[in-house]
């Protein structure tokens, strides 16, 4: 018998199973369901938790969670989703950073008084989907005020939508399923208030990963990485194309120039065209 993976909570499994496409309505509202259902997930939860407080190093283990007010552990992880039961601190201050990024994310409320959420949302732009222009990005909106009870959820197409806890009596428990999922839009993070552009990061961790072994490579001046760079710089991202283009050019500009020129030319994002035309006017004279 296979055993299962380190990273997966044996326990509730089968309730994840049940849901594989984050759009099926019926399956999510069963899901949300069952993960509202504090009694039933103590009992999913238990032997877990008791391995745990015995010392107990049994598979499955839970991995821990802890970052920027959030805390908690990861029950199940597969290639379509995690799920994470967490401890998520209120955000009271007077500016916040609103993020958005790919796939769905279902949300199920534990807290014992009633907490206030936010809810924003955000276009595309005039570039639509596959045209992201940062110059572009119209701001995120504030859709209104909130307020979820114990068993409460919701689900959000993160690409579009997101929301923070602004108001709570104390840390909000809560379970979170985010199934992955593919998107044209780079994640994007939003001031607020105002809801003005303020950057991008990656929104998945093999991107992530890729852009750190990139700026890895640039600062060990691997010049024998060219087929690393190569491979970056035809990445669906946008934003990992052009970090791994510029990192190219500044370690090993001749060999670079070739793909700098097909970027400039066919590069599909307006954006990453124009930089790359921008960069060959200075690049080539100097490699010829």
């Amino acid at each position: 018998m296979a055993r299962k993976s380190a990273q997966s909570c044996g326990a509730i499994d089968a309730v994840l199973r049940r849901t594989r496409d984050p759009r099926d309505r019926r399956a999510v509202a069963r899901l949300a369901a069952a993960l509202s259902d504090r009694d039933g997930l103590a009992r999913r939860l238990a032997p877990e938790l008791a391995r745990i407080a015995e010392g107990g190093s049994a598979e499955p283990r839970l991995a821990g969670i802890a970052q920027d007010g959030t805390h908690g552990v990861v029950l199940h992880r597969d290639a379509r989703l995690t799920a994470m039961l967490l401890v998520v601190d209120a955000d009271r201050s007077e500016d916040a950073t609103i993020g958005f990024g790919a796939g769905h994310r279902l949300t199920v409320f534990h807290a014992s008084s009633p907490v206030t959420i936010e809810r924003y949302r955000c276009a595309s732009g005039p570039g639509g989907r596959h045209g992201f222009a940062a110059g572009s990005a119209p701001p995120c909106r504030l859709l209104g005020r909130w307020t979820m009870a114990a068993g409460d959820w919701l689900m959000t197409a993160s690409e579009h939508e997101a929301f923070r806890i602004v108001e709570a009596a104390g840390p909000v428990p809560l379970v979170r399923v985010e199934w992955r999922g593919a998107s044209p839009l780079p994640a994007r993070r939003y001031r607020w208030p105002g809801g003005g552009y303020q950057g991008m990061t990656m929104a998945s961790e093999a991107d992530a990963r890729a852009q750190i072994m990139v700026s890895a490579l640039r600062t060990m001046a691997r010049r024998d990485a060219a087929s690393a760079f190569a491979s970056a710089v035809e990445s669906e991202v946008f934003t990992l194309r052009w970090h791994a283009m510029r990192a190219w050019l500044a370690i090993d500009a001749e060999a670079a120039l070739p793909a700098l020129a097909r970027m400039a030319r066919s590069d599909r994002h307006r954006e990453v065209r124009c930089a790359a035309l921008a960069a060959l006017r200075l690049v080539r004279p100097l490699a010829a």
